[in-house]
């Protein structure tokens, strides 16, 4: 389950130009036709049903404790003990599934909030009670393991998981050090949990008076909405406020970020890592060749983010263009696009025809089966995301839907998860069918780039292409999720030499590196100093280490997979649907490579910037 990321970039909307800019409307359920509303009875058709199926799996899952110690005696053994865990797994799946989805549905019914707590104590409880295994397993000699693979057919669908295991036995350790570790497990979330509990609170509440005599209360909220007045002397005022305001807190960011590289220290060493991406990417085996190319790459192309900023400058009729210029509209044509649902439908499937009958098949199921949560309602949780299903069954979207470009463009992104989820869970056992985030994204990132191909071809006014092609230039968030992650790197690369993070010295590398990326010394784009505390905004720093490069990584993917596609190769979209079906029966690099796309190579990252100056030139030759 995952929400959808609407990142934005540069700090002006991507889709402002094709966005209805009233509040969306909210319409009880009742109003709303049961064609665009999900149908979860496929999970369960009833509260009654769900709990008889709890109860059921509750006092099942007690008997996986009959096969500890067990494990080694044969292969029949390990077998059975794989199975019977995949089968309580995959009920307490379907249990999720439908708590998760329907307490979504309306987040202030308390009756589904308690049953999807109730859910989770389940699935924590069955993860206490069968933590044996894989410590069990991992006692056993690797040619013993070969052995049983070689003679039970049974464990054929366990071949990729068991392997994989085997190869991280270096890094898991005796029972009593695990325990260790697990104790110091309790600790780890602190940093995040602090910064969650800070970052939400009225850090920043000033009242200011604008040069139109209107007054504001200075908060996160605020701050994004105004940032983008037309004034000069207002948006620097609130930025400057802001940014001060927000520095006065800057030794307590320092310490939880200090205390959360820390506890990645922590893990880095404990699991004998040599440094903590390594760790971090070592689950997935991604190499830290694809990391550093992607940094790497975004270094050697800054010219051309640099020539974006030169038109965004000429846009704006600025003199010099500063930071604080990065908020304003540049377009300079209003234009609002509205889809209703069929209208959306049609759409979609029309820019997903490039992938052929057997994906669209799977994308008029979820419209005509109901996969779908369409419309805003009372309670119904905001944003958007994926949620698994049931195994082998289906997933099921929630969405809040109000009819504009960007409704259309998060509806197009989850199709591409669900027929993801939908094609592994049709074609890989229970073990496999769990994927990486690089996996997933790449497969919503590809749906999005053939949207946006559909939509440049039906516009031939010169000024809704050009307010398009402004308002699209999604290669601008490579730069931007690029220079987070090497942030990211110089700050843990500096506590991995032993010298001390504080507020001070995190906010002055991360400002030393904004201003490499937007031309400061070279005059392209002027950053203020008091904006060196803007890491904090940043929620994935705290929670995710090594997390925003997943994004890049995926888009340069998603945009080499989508080129090979719409260049008519039949091969290329075979490969693709192979990718989708593939689930986690391999490591993500190499699911990729055999798709089409190697990302340990620069060649994804460059023919990206080239479709990106080639949306330059058009966008030049139509300013002319």
């Amino acid at each position: 389950m995952r929400d959808y990321e609407i990142a934005m970039i540069l700090a002006f909307t991507i889709f402002l130009m094709f966005s209805g800019l009233s509040a969306v409307q909210i319409r009880e359920r009742s109003e709303i036709p049961e064609k665009y509303t999900w149908n979860l009875s496929d999970l369960f058709d009833s509260d009654q049903a769900w709990d008889k199926a709890r109860k059921r799996l509750s006092g099942e899952m007690e008997k996986i404790s009959s096969f500890r110690g067990t494990l080694s005696q044969s292969a029949q053994q390990m077998l059975a003990c794989l199975q019977f865990r995949d089968k309580i797994n995959m009920g307490l799946r379907r249990l999720s599934s439908y708590t998760w989805n329907i307490s979504r549905q309306d987040t202030q019914d308390s009756q589904y909030r308690a049953m999807d707590q109730e859910t989770n104590l389940l699935s924590t409880k069955f993860q206490a009670v069968s933590s044996f295994i894989e410590p069990e397993i991992l006692t056993m000699d690797e040619n013993k393991v070969k052995r049983f693979l070689n003679s039970e057919p049974g464990l054929n669908p366990y071949t990729f998981y068991l392997n994989d295991l085997m190869r991280r036995k270096i890094h898991i350790f005796s029972d009593r050090a695990e325990k260790i570790i697990a104790e110091a497990g309790r600790l780890t979330g602190s940093p995040s949990s602090l910064y969650n509990s800070l970052i939400n609170t009225d850090l920043v509440k000033e009242k200011l008076t604008l040069s139109s005599g209107e007054t504001i209360i200075l908060d996160q909220n605020t701050f994004q909405k105004s940032r983008s007045l037309d004034n000069k002397e207002d948006r620097e005022l609130i930025n400057k406020t802001f940014y001060d305001e927000l520095n006065e807190f800057q030794g307590t960011f320092g310490a939880l970020m200090n205390a959360k590289i820390n506890v990645d220290l922590f893990n880095t060493r404990s699991r004998e890592f040599n440094n903590s991406l390594q760790m971090i990417l070592y689950p997935d085996n991604i190499p830290e060749l694809v990391f550093h190319n992607l940094i790497e790459s975004a270094n050697k192309n800054l010219d051309k983010f640099h020539r974006y900023l030169r038109i965004r400058k000429k846009l704006l009729g600025v003199d010099n263009l500063e930071y604080s210029d990065l908020s304003l509209p540049i377009t300079q044509k209003s234009v609002e696009i509205k889809y209703d649902l069929e209208e959306a439908k049609s759409l979609i499937l029309e820019s997903l025809e490039p992938l052929g009958d057997r994906y669209l098949s799977v994308v008029k199921t979820a419209f005509d089966d109901r996969w779908i949560d369409f419309y805003p309602t009372p309670g119904k949780r905001s944003g958007a995301y994926t949620d698994f299903g049931a195994y082998a069954e289906h997933p099921y979207i929630l969405l809040n839907y109000d009819g504009d470009y960007t409704g259309v463009s998060i509806l197009i992104h989850e199709m591409g998860h669900a027929v993801h989820r939908y094609l592994t869970d049709r074609t890989q056992p229970f073990s496999n069918s769990y994927y990486s985030s690089l996996g997933a994204e790449v497969a919503s990132l590809l749906n999005e780039i053939l949207l946006k191909k559909t939509m440049l071809e039906k516009f031939t006014d010169k000024n809704i292409r050009l307010n398009f092609l402004l308002g699209n230039l999604d290669e601008l968030g490579i730069f931007n999720r690029a220079l987070i992650s090497e942030f990211e790197l110089k700050i843990h690369q500096e506590a991995e030499m032993g010298k001390t993070l504080t507020g001070d010295i995190i906010s002055q590398i991360y400002l030393e590196i904004l201003k490499k990326y937007y031309g400061h010394d070279q005059g392209i784009c002027f950053v203020p100093d008091f904006i060196d505390m803007q890491w904090v905004l940043d929620r994935l720093l705290f929670i995710n280490t090594y997390r925003i490069y997943v994004y890049a990584v995926a888009q340069t993917a998603a945009f080499s997979l989508a080129e090979n596609i719409l260049n008519g190769d039949q091969a290329a979209v075979g490969r693709y649907i192979d990718y989708l079906s593939a689930g986690g029966s391999d490591y993500p690099v190499n699911l990729l490579k055999k798709a089409g796309v190697d990302v340990t190579a620069p060649e994804p990252f460059e023919k990206i910037m080239n479709s990106m100056e080639r949306k330059l030139d058009e966008i030049e030759r139509i300013l002319k």
